[in-house]
């Protein structure tokens, strides 16, 4: 990483902990829902965890993104969720941990995953399709596959770096 990658990272660490620490210090954290994300991927070649792809592709390297979660006294802290979800699933989840009602006669894609949040159990949790789409290509992920642009088929719970096209093996 370069120097000023680095620094970068440290500012928006210094930055965020001083957010945090004004929010314990003004006794508001326990009633305040604080997200961390990015957008997703490098745009260059670099590190990305092992996964194929980088931001401008639909897969895993160029979508997947961290998320962190802090609302004290309600989501246990270093509770690590490996279940899927999207950007579209913010609104929902936030609307609901917030006891917020969403007008009806708008309907959402996302779902609020506050069960999971909140600790249900993943296992019981449906598994459900989704779709990103990204300069004329298109990926498909379940909670275990995903189809790529070109049409192959990974197992993503054996193979997160897309390496082995299971689509001849796996043809439903």
């Amino acid at each position: 990483m370069t120097r000023a990658a680095l620094a970068m990272v440290e500012n928006i660490d210094d930055n965020v902990g001083r957010l945090l620490g004004m929010l314990d210090e003004l006794h508001l954290a326990e009633n305040t829902i604080v997200l961390f994300f990015c957008d997703n991927g490098p745009n260059s070649f670099r590190w990305n965890g092992g996964m194929k792809g980088r931001k401008g592709s639909v897969d895993e390297g160029g979508v997947r993104s961290p998320l962190l979660v802090r609302w004290p006294g309600k989501i246990p802290a270093a509770r690590k969720i490996e279940t899927i979800s999207q950007a579209i699933d913010l609104l929902p989840t936030l609307a609901d941990l917030a006891g917020v009602d969403i007008p009806g006669d708008r309907p959402l894609d996302g779902i609020s995953v506050k069960p999971l949040l909140l600790g249900a159990p993943t296992a019981d949790w449906p598994d459900r399709f989704l779709f990103q789409h990204w300069n004329n290509q298109v990926g498909v992920r379940s909670q275990q596959y995903r189809l790529d642009a070109e049409g192959k088929l990974f197992d993503m719970t054996t193979d997160p770096g897309q390496t082995r096209d299971v689509s001849s093996e796996r043809p439903e």
